[in-house]
């Protein structure tokens, strides 16, 4: 009876269907198109394949195939940038992923220079940027310095956008992102070879001091928050000695404004900030305008931009 009941059983339950040959054969293709599209010599790191070489995307890059939807991971890439942007803050929220240049917020193009890296948040505010400072009435002619120019997306971005007349010298303290920003500006006569720049040096380097009283403007973009106070110092005074009357100073960046932050996602990137690095966080607009008075610097305006940021227009007496 037992033998019977099972026997009863066995004939009840649903039996497991193997795969058919049609089955089988699509998967075989799967696997082969994933092993084609993947690089030769690549790393297998968690799961997931990187290319090497120091010019590896720092882009993840999807496989096309629908068969095999890893993802290829850049570790030389991602290495370099982070040296590159060592001063840099992690991303926490919402705030972070709009601000801070890390490799988490910072990317090669999938095709094309694989020197070329991208910010997303300098992909969406370049053009916002560059109509406000053509409606500040920013000069038509002269020598535009942009201290901090990381990727090099925003001096690529403005050298097309603006006053062909202007010419560019792009800055950065490492010499590691050279390389993405002369992608970003290849092409471009109007744009300087990029010097390095540690804005808060009491002498900026021989080609920029002997421009003194001869510049045109200088830009700075996201900066401010991301270093020591000292270096916001060091570009008022800089900027100070190298503009010429009625030069402009531009920066741009998250403020306080009148001592407070605001939204409550600034508040807490401003904490994850001084938390990495407690010579780094949010400046006060109010300060810098009274720092700046010192250096010859007077107020213009104060623009406030999207995402919670601000256009601080200063002009040299």
């Amino acid at each position: 009876a037992a033998a019977a009941a099972a026997a009863a059983a066995a004939a009840a339950a649903p039996s497991a269907r193997k795969p058919s040959q049609r089955a089988r054969r699509r998967r075989r293709q799967h696997r082969e198109r994933g092993r084609r599209l993947q690089p030769p010599g690549a790393v297998a790191v968690g799961g997931e394949r990187a290319p090497p070489g120091a010019h590896a995307r720092a882009r993840a890059l999807r496989l096309a195939s629908r068969g095999a939807p890893r993802m290829l991971v850049p570790l030389a890439r991602l290495a370099s940038a982070s040296a590159a942007t060592s001063r840099r803050a992690p991303c926490v929220g919402r705030r972070a992923r709009r601000t801070a240049r890390t490799p988490a917020a910072m990317s090669a193009e999938p095709e094309g220079d694989p020197r070329k890296l991208v910010a997303p948040a300098a992909e969406r505010n370049k053009h916002v940027i560059a109509a406000q400072l053509q409606r500040i009435i920013f000069p038509e002619s002269g020598v535009v310095v942009e201290v901090a120019s990381g990727t090099g997306q925003h001096v690529g971005c403005f050298a097309r956008q603006l006053a062909p007349a202007l010419q560019w010298q792009p800055t950065e303290v490492d010499a590691a992102a050279f390389g993405s920003i002369a992608a970003h500006c290849e092409g471009l006569d109007n744009v300087r070879a990029p010097l390095v720049l540690d804005a808060s040096a009491a002498a900026w380097p021989a080609p920029l001091e002997q421009q003194a009283g001869q510049v045109a403007a200088v830009l700075c973009i996201n900066m401010t928050h991301i270093a020591p106070w000292a270096a916001t110092l060091g570009l008022l005074r800089g900027a100070g000695r190298l503009l010429r009357s009625g030069g402009v100073l531009a920066l741009y960046g998250p403020f306080m404004v009148d001592g407070v932050i605001e939204p409550e996602s600034n508040v807490a990137f401003d904490r994850a900030l001084r938390q990495r690095n407690p010579l780094w966080g949010y400046r006060d607009l109010e300060q810098i305008k009274r720092e700046a008075r010192a250096a010859r610097l007077a107020h213009v305006q104060t623009v406030p931009m999207p995402a919670n940021n601000h256009l601080l227009v200063l002009r040299r007496e």
